[in-house]
């Protein structure tokens, strides 16, 4: 999604092997807004893909304690390497970004 100066990717559920393909076929680059693979699960966290990527801010939706371990150790690694600014996750409570009509960030929440 992209709106004036800012862009998002939502990831959904997207494995390594398909964020390679996206960041092959579509120019995602330097994104404002990365909605995290997998709940930040290892498959996603893709390396080479994050690095194209470069989130000014990562979002992992992911549960308090859930069984799967997630966010992965590993994930976390690539997210604090490529992410610009903040790595916001759900499980440390509620989230919220606001932009302006520029698309600048004005307001972070967590």
């Amino acid at each position: 999604v992209n709106v004036g100066k800012t862009s998002a990717l939502f990831a959904g559920d997207t494995t390594n092997n398909q964020l390679d393909r996206i960041c092959k076929y579509y120019r995602i680059e330097k994104t404002t807004l990365l909605h995290a693979p997998h709940h930040g699960s290892d498959e996603g966290a893709n390396k080479d893909a994050m690095k194209q990527i470069q989130p000014e801010h990562t979002v992992i939706s992911v549960g308090k304690g859930n069984p799967h371990g997630h966010p992965n150790v590993d994930a976390m690694k690539t997210y604090k390497t490529t992410t610009q600014d903040t790595i916001y996750r759900t499980d440390k409570g509620n989230i919220g970004i606001r932009f302006d009509s520029d698309g600048n960030c004005i307001e972070k929440l967590q």
